[in-house]
């Protein structure tokens, strides 16, 4: 493995969840956690000024788990899949976070009419990184609904997150690197402004599996630092 500040930092985080594992009821094998979900939590480390969160697309519930039991926030996790609801509930009863998480089946095209806007401090998301007509199509349908979308899923997104996020809220998410720039032009479109990237490495030897991003909305700056890349052991 190359070794660098990141991916020390992220092999140590990893370590820690192994001591202080956060624990779930995932009902199927597209719930499961990954790779891509724990560096999701890795890279949504509040700053103090962040209180309530939002995760889009959360599944059976370990990035909230983890944000509400590893930093004290009380969030929302909104999933379409509306049967995770239970699984959910149950395993924030088991990381002793129920009174400070909620969960909302519904499709985000639904978000403006069942939301204030500007309610939180913090939306963090791991999307769909396939994209309906490129490349081989998801077979399981369970899957396919959690990992699989249309190209107005990168404006569906965007839209939701600006609307939901306070003015200088953060945003942070894993994405697919083949749909960075399709990403860009809907954040910037929404006045979602990238302010960090981190390229993530299974074989240094290949191409980045994945993009962390962290950004503000509304930010004075579009400056975007390129962080040293995590490289996965």
């Amino acid at each position: 493995m190359y070794v660098n500040e990141n991916s020390e930092d992220f092999a140590t985080f990893q370590d820690f969840l192994k001591k202080h594992s956060i624990k779930r009821c995932s009902p199927h094998e597209s719930n499961r956690v990954n790779h891509a979900s724990v560096l999701l939590l890795w890279n949504s480390k509040p700053p103090k000024r962040v209180k309530q969160f939002v995760e889009i697309g959360c599944g059976s519930g370990f990035v909230s788990f983890g944000l509400a039991k590893l930093y004290n926030l009380k969030g929302l996790g909104i999933d379409i899949q509306s049967d995770l609801k239970k699984s959910f509930e149950k395993g924030a009863c088991l990381n002793g976070v129920e009174d400070q998480l909620d969960f909302l089946g519904m499709d985000i095209s639904e978000t403006r009419q069942r939301f204030q806007p500007e309610s939180y401090d913090m939306c963090v998301f791991n999307p769909p990184h396939y994209i309906s007509g490129r490349g081989e199509r998801v077979r399981d349908k369970l899957r396919e609904l959690s990992r699989t979308a249309d190209v107005s899923l990168f404006e569906r997104y965007s839209n939701s997150i600006s609307y939901l996020l306070k003015t200088r809220g953060l945003f942070s998410c894993v994405i697919a690197p083949n749909n960075l720039e399709e990403w860009m032009l809907s954040f910037m479109h929404n006045q979602l402004y990238v302010k960090e990237m981190i390229p993530v490495y299974g074989n240094p030897q290949n191409d980045a599996q994945l993009l962390l991003i962290r950004g503000i909305k509304n930010s004075k700056s579009s400056f975007v630092k390129f962080k040293p890349a995590v490289f996965l052991k």
